[in-house]
């Protein structure tokens, strides 16, 4: 039976976690919490408890079975104040450690990172797209190699991380960038549009998505068939302008019209996210090719 170490089982990891068991899997992840721990057995995950930095001690890793696959996909969160880079590095370490065990065994480490660590700047490479999203204008296009220049303390981790990644050459890994992640329990911003609240940017610019339930397939298959390249962009490849997004949800919802605050405006350019690695490699199928699919099952 395939064994598979999860670093974050919460929103995706746990999606993750179902898809894997339901292919017979065994599926561990850590926690700090007993009674999570417990929650997460019913579910048929091993769930050790440990904090961040007992991650990486002999005594856990020599209580743990080899691993064919190791997932990590660190959440934002704060709630003990500790820094993102020192949790997402931590799992990263740990997760060298534990691949590293037996050498004999191989074990693929995938790394969740975001689409967030790109930079934001005029000078990317640009295209012209006839999408209505894009209004036929130049937008620039992110492919892997794009430059980095994160603004956010969780891709500023993210980076570092896949810097740690990098920089060794013993075991095998791959990077996997994602849009935003949403799916009809977790939508961006759903409480401010529903308070009339102005979100923070400008109304025009656009959202890359991913629905949660495609990238737990998507991490799913790269455990047991990596992509051929150390980084991918995960999207669904249909972004859409922010006013448009939230005006669909103002009317599904019955919500004000969202407003935003326009902070940035255009001097935050566009980012399409490019996605031709991913639609090259994973066969699919998709759960939800755009959001109005993943939100309520329109086409």
């Amino acid at each position: 039976m395939p064994k598979h170490f999860i670093f974050g089982c919460g929103f995706l990891g746990r999606r993750l976690a179902e898809r894997l068991i339901g292919d017979g899997d065994e599926v561990w992840t850590s926690t700090r919490s007993h009674t999570k721990s417990q929650e997460l057995e019913t579910e048929r995950i091993h769930a050790i408890v440990a904090d961040p930095h007992q991650w990486s001690t002999q005594e856990l890793q020599d209580s743990l079975p080899a691993f064919d696959a190791i997932t990590i996909c660190i959440g934002n969160d704060r709630r003990d104040g500790q820094e993102h880079s020192d949790v997402y590095q931590a799992a990263t370490n740990a997760a060298l450690n534990l691949a590293r065990r037996f050498p004999n065994q191989r074990c693929q480490i995938q790394f969740v990172s975001t689409t967030g660590v790109y930079k934001r700047t005029n000078e990317i490479a640009t295209r012209t797209d006839a999408d209505p999203a894009s209004d036929s204008s130049l937008v620039p296009t992110i492919a892997e190699n794009a430059p980095l220049g994160a603004e956010r303390p969780g891709a500023r981790a993210s980076i570092a991380c896949e810097k740690i990644l990098a920089e060794q050459s013993r075991t095998s890994y791959g990077i996997f960038r994602l849009a935003g992640i949403y799916s009809r329990e977790r939508i961006p911003n759903l409480a401010a549009l529903r308070s009339g609240q102005p979100m923070k940017g400008s109304g025009d610019s656009l959202l890359n998505l991913i629905h949660v339930d495609d990238a737990a397939a998507i991490l799913a298959f790269g455990s047991t068939q990596p992509p051929p390249w150390s980084i991918i962009n995960v999207s669904d490849g249909n972004p859409v302008r922010r006013r448009e997004f939230y005006e669909f949800l103002a009317q599904r919802y019955e919500c004000p019209s969202p407003q935003f605050t326009e902070e940035g405006g255009r001097s935050s350019p566009d980012k399409y996210i490019n996605t031709q690695r991913l639609t090259s490699w994973f066969p699919g199928p998709w759960k939800s090719p755009n959001y109005r699919v993943g939100l309520v099952g329109e086409t």
